[in-house]
């Protein structure tokens, strides 16, 4: 009797979980009238816009608008791509309450809407502010799966500081990453290149050439302090410095004013076979890499335009790449050569600085300088 009594609240206990899941995501039989937005301050308002703000469990970011245009106010008001940000704001302007769901705390990571504070949370916390007041302010959860018929769908949401949540109309589109808000700074592909050059200070460390789009990267000059008889490109690492202007993204952005300039700067020069010329040129401000971006082409070429477009988006700016495009810039010169008689990695990690410490440069004072 003691086993089938165990049992059977085994069962139960199952059934109750499967209920609470089941009935946070179940269809609406009981849906409101549809008439009253859920945040009426939004309502033919938006004129009053001028802030957005949003924090997920990736990022966090401050956006600011200046007629249709968007800057993040986190990130020294470098421009923003717009149609993430009005969509954002069309979308929980447009939201309308279908059916009140949980007030249970306990139950909010089900259908995602807990507090940003709770640990692993994956909710979206979304405000908008205009007059210098909130305008609306929303955790944004889970889209609901028992609309997946509907065109405008649903999506579980819930005021900060309120108990109550509620399955609204419509999809919030919450970027999921903080590259996603940003253009590209650049997208060059690998073929197109044509030369490498590292230079330290005013010494070039190594400049390497590449014949023909689907060459191989060749020695065309090294410096003498490298220079060996017998030594050949390590490929894998030059095509990892040449990955960095594919679809080039960065993680944080600064004026490059604030960024000091160091006597032996790292500097890694692009060109590509229609003679643009792309120059990373890398330095530290508090132990930080940052790396300033300067594009070039000849007059009337065909590469002009681009140029023209990488350096609107670039000038003046200093960015922090994310780690694998940052510690490829930095891979020291003699990584970059092996012997002849030596096997280049195929899938292996590389010679490429991990440590801080073993960077080709070091702020003045820093320890571990070469």
């Amino acid at each position: 009797m003691a086993r089938r009594g165990l049992f059977l609240l085994t069962v139960l206990g199952v059934f109750v979980a499967v209920w609470a899941v089941w009935s946070e995501s179940a269809p609406s039989f009981r849906t409101g009238d549809g008439t009253e937005p859920i945040f009426p301050a939004l309502a033919g308002i938006d004129p009053e816009i001028s802030g957005l703000n949003v924090e997920t469990r990736d990022y966090t970011l401050q956006l600011k608008k200046a007629g249709n245009n968007w800057t993040a106010r986190s990130h020294a008001d470098y421009p923003v791509r717009s149609a993430p940000a009005m969509s954002l704001v069309s979308a929980l302007a447009a939201m309308r309450p279908l059916e009140a769901k949980t007030r249970n705390e306990t139950w909010y990571p089900i259908i995602g809407v807990e507090d940003r504070a709770t640990p692993d949370s994956k909710s979206r916390l979304v405000t908008i502010t205009g007059n210098e007041r909130v305008l609306a302010e929303a955790l944004v959860g889970k889209v609901s799966a028992s609309l997946g018929a509907d065109l405008i769908g649903g999506t579980f949401v819930r005021k900060p500081g309120d108990v109550q949540s509620w399955l609204v109309t419509g999809v919030a589109e919450v970027p999921g990453s903080l590259q996603e808000w940003f253009e590209p700074l650049f997208n060059i592909p690998g073929p197109s290149l044509s030369r490498i050059t590292i230079t330290e200070g005013d010494e070039v460390l190594l400049a390497a050439v590449k014949p023909a789009p689907d060459a191989s990267f060749q020695i065309e000059t090294v410096s003498p302090s490298l220079a060996n008889e017998g030594r050949v490109l390590e490929q894998v690492l030059m095509r990892r410095i040449a990955g960095v202007l594919v679809s080039a993204q960065f993680n944080n952005v600064r004026p490059a004013s604030g960024v000091a300039a160091l006597p032996n700067k790292r500097k890694v020069a692009f060109v590509t076979s229609d003679g643009l010329e792309l120059t990373a040129e890398v330095s530290q401000l508090d132990t930080v890499p940052w790396v300033v971006f300067h594009a070039s082409a000849p007059p009337q070429s065909s590469s002009a335009t681009l140029a023209a477009e990488i350096a609107g988006r670039t000038e003046g700016w200093a960015f922090q790449l994310p780690q694998g495009e940052m510690l490829a810039l930095l891979t020291k010169a003699e990584d970059l050569l092996m012997s002849e008689q030596s096997t280049a990695p195929q899938d292996a990690p590389g010679r490429i600085i991990t440590d801080p410490a073993q960077l080709p440069f070091q702020q003045p004072g820093a320890p571990g300088g070469r």
